[in-house]
């Protein structure tokens, strides 16, 4: 069902180094939820590989960090009114549905004078279809091309499904994405490229190489993600319970932000504290936190295990393979499109955690397969998941649609 691209079998094509007569001007729409996912670190990525090509106006929510790398020529906007609100409306999915309508109209309003001022050209909507409704909106009333950035798979509400319409061209970042919401209907066959998630693998490889690797006696197993279901957290803790069973000497940590009392994630951080003290694993089980550098967290990691039960693509699997860390992920939607057992990761059965377990001893007791995995993973990153690869390909869909 959808245009699919080479797989890098040739290596990653550099964006062209000579812009066109004049930058295409884009305007990215981007979420401005709190936090910083993976999502928009793929929209930093992709606007750095665009470079000279693209004049950029991100309309979200950017650390002041990741702007100082961006070109001169980028302007970041943070808008006022973020979606979802944090205060759910009283009067439940009327009401809810009445507030959505209110955000995008104001926001259209705003975006249409940011495309009337910045002169744009093309309008990028980053991630699922609902949030970036405006930037879709405002696309059409102002007769501009949009393009939008499947980064997952979101059920889109009845209200919201004629938004599909609008988009001109989808990016899905896998097959799997494109195929969940192409089985709904939603996105006509000719209209989709596959274009993966794209990371600076080269500077992953430098900081992870620079990090070196921290004096421990044991192993260390990590997991990455929010305090999310869809993380899979349960899954890795009952790995963990078994895996201490049968080999001492062996850590678990879980990274990612730990909410606090009153949060709306806490009761779900609540239930896996609970469930690490009803598995004994308090002495061997945790929870470390934000991180700020992923190539030193991940050099002092031995294994990463990607536990999520749902179709899975995430950025923490490539930037694993990219900074040399051994990989065990339950063998379920997209992994399939970057994950080749026991050439660069080990993978098992969904929601086994038996055979989870079992992979992370082997990988612990068989130096020669963990860093032939490692090897694997290095390759694999390089030839898919280099960001100006990514960028190039999405340089030529912009170009093809204003042509």
């Amino acid at each position: 069902m959808a245009e699919t691209y080479d797989g890098g079998l040739a290596g990653p094509p550099a964006v062209p180094t000579e812009p066109c007569s004049r930058p295409i001007r884009v305007l990215f729409h981007e979420d401005p939820g709190p936090g910083v996912g993976g999502s928009r670190r793929s929209l930093f990525h992709l606007i750095r590989g665009l470079g000279a090509n693209v004049e950029a106006t991100v309309v979200g929510g950017f650390p002041v960090e990741w702007i100082r790398r961006l070109s001169d020529t980028t302007l970041v906007i943070t808008p006022s009114r973020v979606w979802p609100p944090r205060t759910p409306s009283r009067l439940g999915r009327a009401g809810l549905t009445a507030q959505w309508f209110w955000y995008m109209a104001t926001t259209v309003l705003r975006l249409l004078w940011v495309i009337h001022r910045r002169r744009i050209d093309l309008v990028h909507a980053n991630n699922e279809v609902t949030a970036n409704a405006p930037a879709i909106v405002a696309a059409k009333l102002a007769g501009r091309p949009c393009v939008c950035h499947l980064r997952g798979e979101s059920q889109p509400w009845r209200e919201t499904r004629w938004l599909f319409k609008l988009v001109d061209h989808y990016i899905a970042i896998s097959q799997e994405v494109g195929e969940f919401y192409g089985k709904q209907g939603l996105l006509p066959s000719d209209a989709v490229s596959i274009i993966h998630n794209g990371v600076d693998v080269q500077d992953l490889e430098r900081r992870a190489e620079d990090a070196g690797r921290p004096a421990s006696e044991g192993w260390r197993v990590g997991m990455f993600g929010r305090m999310i279901e869809f993380k899979g957290h349960q899954f890795f803790l009952e790995a963990a319970a078994q895996v201490i069973r049968r080999r001492a000497g062996v850590e678990f940590v879980i990274y990612g932000p730990v909410p606090t009392p009153g949060d709306e994630l806490w009761p779900y951080y609540d239930l896996m504290c609970r469930k690490v003290d009803e598995l004994g694993l308090r002495d061997h089980v945790s929870f470390a936190g934000p991180y700020s550098d992923v190539a030193q967290v991940m050099r002092a990691t031995d294994i990463v295990a990607c536990s999520s039960p749902y179709s899975n693509l995430g950025r923490i699997v490539i930037e694993a393979m990219a900074c040399g860390v051994s990989l065990v992920a339950f063998d379920v939607g997209g992994m399939a499109e970057m994950a080749s057992n026991r050439v660069n990761c080990l993978l098992v059965g969904n929601c086994d955690t038996e055979a989870m377990a079992a992979a992370v001893i082997e990988l612990i007791e068989d130096a020669s397969l963990r860093q032939s995995v490692i090897k694997g993973g290095h390759e694999t990153a390089r030839r898919l998941f280099d960001y100006r690869r990514n960028a190039a390909q999405v340089l030529e869909l912009y170009r093809r649609l204003l042509n």
